[in-house]
């Protein structure tokens, strides 16, 4: 039986330093889940929510039927106008 090379192999070039990013998750267009978001703007859960509903934080967006998250553009402009946790 012949030998059949493997052509997922050769289609898909497998990341290198050049492709994988290195950027912040603030510096290219993406969705961040909660806990990220949390981790970058120094608030918990429940003051995500309270300055949402005050007006002070950007609003998720739907993701699924329960899921939600946050454009980092959203994130990235809520962290430049100083309005972060201290």
């Amino acid at each position: 039986m012949p030998k059949v090379k493997n052509a997922a192999a050769s289609t898909f070039p497998m990341p290198t330093a050049s492709t994988t990013p290195t950027s912040s998750p603030l510096s290219d267009n993406r969705l961040l889940r909660r806990p990220e978001v949390e981790e970058l703007v120094g608030l918990k859960t429940s003051a995500l929510y309270a300055n949402m509903k005050a007006g002070l934080f950007p609003r998720p967006v739907k993701i699924g039927k329960r899921g939600v998250a946050w454009r980092s553009a959203d994130i990235a402009a809520f962290l430049q106008n100083g309005a972060a946790a201290e």
